[in-house]
Order: C-alpha cells, then structure tokens, then sequence
C-alpha cells in the first residue's frame, strides 16, 4: 500500500516537474523570439520612415558655433521651397562681431531649378541681395548646392557631400544589430561599416523605426584624405594631426505631420580625435517649423526668376574657365555690360596717331580693314533653357562697338 502510495507520489512529482520544465522552455522560445530582430525588416521600415513627400515648404531656425570663434555664435532663420528637385530658399542669419558688439548680418537668396541645366544662382548681401553669383557648373555639383540648403539633413543619414548614406545601408554591409536605449527610450542600434565611415545608427522601434540618433567616423587615410579633415585648433603648437573624424546627428520631438512622423529639432555636432584628445569642431542647434507637405506653389510663385535689374555686381563662375564678371540683368537675360566709350575721343587720339606715324604720301593710300568675326571653336554664348527669355551671356557687342569705332576712324583717314 504505502508502495503504491509512494509511486503515485513520485508519478506526480515527476509530471508536475515536466509541466514547469515544459513551461520554462516556451517562455524561453517566446522570449528568445522576442528578442529576435529582422535586420531586412526594420532596414525596410527606417527608408520608409525617411520617405517625405518630394514637395513642401519649412521654416528653420538655427543656431551655430565652431572650433576657430568659440565665443561667436551666429543664428540663422531659413525659409525652404523644394518641389521636384527645385529649391528656392532664403537665408537670413547673424554673427555677434566681438571687436565692434555689433552683429554682422547676411543674406542669401538662392534658386536652383533641372532646366538650367547645372546652374545655381545665389544672391548674397547684408540685409537684401547686393550681388549675384551664377555657378555654371556640372549638375552633379548643382545637386551638393542643393543639398546643402536644403532641409533634408532630417530625412536620413545625410551627408555634407550630398549623399545620403543610407543608400549604402545594405544587409551585406551590417555588423551587428542588438537593442538597447538610447535617453530612456527603446532603441535597437545597427553598427556597419560603409565607404564613408564605420556608422551607428539608433532607431526607435516604438514609432516604426525612425531615426533617434546617428554617428559616422572616419577615419582619416582610409576614409577620408588628411587635407579634407579639420585640423586641430593648436595643431601649429602641438604638431598633432587628425586622425578621426567625427559627425553625429541627434532628433528631438518628433511630431505627425500629414501622416509622417518628423522630427521638428535636431542636433548636429562635428568632432576631432588625435590621440587621446577630443576637439569639437562644430556643434548647430535646429528646428523646423510651418512644416508643409505639398503645397499650392503656383499660387507662392517662389520658383519665378526674381528681376535683378538693379544688381550692378554680377558674375558668373564658369566650369573650368574661370570667371565672368560685368554682367548686368537686361530684360529676363544676363548679358555683358557694354563699356561707355568716348567717340570723339577715340578718333581724335587715332588721327593723331595716324599723323604721327605717316607720312604725307602714305596718308593719301587708304589702308584695307579686315575684322574676322566667325565664330570660335569655344563660343562665349551661355544659354538656361527654361525661362521666358534665353539667358545669354555674349561679348558680341563689345566687338560691334570696337568695329564701329575702326569704320568712322578709317573714313576720318580717307577725308584727310
């Protein structure tokens, strides 16, 4: 009896053992499966998260400071129109002058737009546009132009050069992917290592994987060339030279705009490492606000040509080919200023030279003039297709005027 007892006992000890063995083992493939993270997934779901409409209008504000003005902090406000690769914005910002306590203020109004084919035109000044610069340069070039004054340093892991990093972010190029926190909040953090730099990526996995934080560093001679890397500030004192690079963006407060989740601040911060030592370079503060997401821009008419009738310093940056300066706006075209010549001046000096240099006998055989007009190999003609009017920058009517000038003084010569 108390045999059997003592089976029955041991019976169910054993299957009440099983069970909570059972039960610990699918609590720990529930939990192991839980912590199971699908790079490709969430790598699909970040992209998707950056995937802005191509269309809007923002408002920015800006703070900044560097390593060579550490006390100088300028603050800027920046209005962005982009849509379809255009972009029309105006940047308004100031520096505290420490000799003076006076801030310095600056303006820059630019417009970029596919149908100029390459060409980028920025007006600068104090507080309105007292000059224009027109860079006619590869479209490659334009795109970084763009870029760089654009807001999308809030759509991905964008960098200076224009090119955005997350191209790169593929699944071969991943090292690891573990989850972690990053301030309080739960993040799952990809390391991997890209041709710009070894990154770290920080995502939330609470709001479909957005970007919380992200880190690049380069290391210079293999990801980056010495003469491309700030150098440190006592570097003539101390004889160090940069070894790593540094560039790290921080997103705050995100918000939902039209269904996307925006971060509306952002933190960028730019450092140096030589050594043991550690020197920022640069540290900017911004925020967005009047965030819109395809606007009515035919009725903000900000992608017209503005009239730069009244700017007298013009130039044009030419690929390769230096530069063109006096030019002046005419009538929705760029064109070469004519130079103001004295006539009468002109064919006084050239009679005297003319009895100066011939004799009486030569002065009665009149000289044949031959001017060769034909065209060059390299014509100076530069045209933006796309506009009302051709934008055409010549020096055709420098060569009329000298022609002319060459006619009335070979008939001056044939009267005497």
């Amino acid at each position: 009896m108390n045999t059997h007892r003592n089976f029955k006992t041991c019976l169910l000890s054993f299957t009440t053992s099983f069970s909570l063995l059972v039960c610990c083992l699918a609590i720990f493939q529930v939990s192991s499966a839980a912590e199971t993270i699908d790079t490709e997934s969430v790598l699909k779901a970040f992209r998707e998260s950056v995937d802005w409409p191509e269309n809007m209008a923002v408002k920015q504000t800006t703070s900044y400071g560097g390593i060579y003005q550490p006390d100088n902090i300028s603050n800027a406000t920046m209005l962005y129109h982009e849509k379809n690769e255009r972009l029309r914005f105006i940047h308004k910002s100031w520096e505290m002058n420490q000799e003076t306590g006076v801030p310095d203020e600056y303006y820059h109004d630019g417009i970029w737009i596919p149908e100029m084919k390459g060409v980028y035109i920025l007006g600068s000044g104090s507080t309105e546009i007292e000059s224009l610069q027109l860079y006619d340069d590869s479209e490659e070039r334009s795109q970084i132009l763009y870029n760089s004054g654009s807001s999308r340093f809030y759509q991905g892991l964008y960098n200076v050069r224009g090119k955005y990093l997350q191209n790169d972010l593929t699944m071969d190029r991943v090292n690891e992917v573990a989850r972690g926190e990053l301030e309080g909040q739960a993040s799952v953090i990809i390391e991997a290592e890209l041709p710009d730099g070894h990154l770290t990526l920080w995502l939330s996995p609470e709001e479909g994987y957005t970007m919380q934080k992200w880190r690049l560093v380069k290391e210079v001679g293999k990801h980056v060339e010495p003469d491309r890397v700030t150098q440190p500030s006592q570097a003539e004192k101390t004889g160090a030279a940069t070894e790593r690079s540094i560039t790290e963006y921080i997103f705050y407060d995100r918000q939902i705009v039209d269904g996307f989740n925006v971060p509306m601040e952002m933190k960028k911060l730019r450092w140096i490492e030589y050594g043991d030592e550690k020197e920022m370079t640069s540290e900017v503060t911004s925020r967005l606000s009047d965030i819109q997401f395809n606007p009515d821009f035919d009725a903000l008419s900000v992608f017209e040509v503005p009239d730069y009738s009244h700017i007298e310093d013009i130039t044009l940056f030419r690929k390769d080919r230096g530069h063109l300066s006096n030019l002046e706006w005419n009538e929705g075209s760029f064109r070469v200023k004519v130079p103001e010549v004295n006539i009468e001046k002109k064919l006084a000096e050239g009679a005297d030279a003319h009895k100066s240099e011939k004799t009486k006998e030569e002065e009665k055989i009149p000289e044949r003039i031959s001017l060769n007009l034909g065209a060059s190999e390299e014509s100076d003609a530069f045209i933006i297709p796309g506009l009302t009017r051709s934008m055409a920058i010549a020096g055709a009517a420098s060569v009329s005027l000298l022609f002319i000038v060459l006619v009335l003084l070979w008939r001056v010569r044939r009267k005497k």
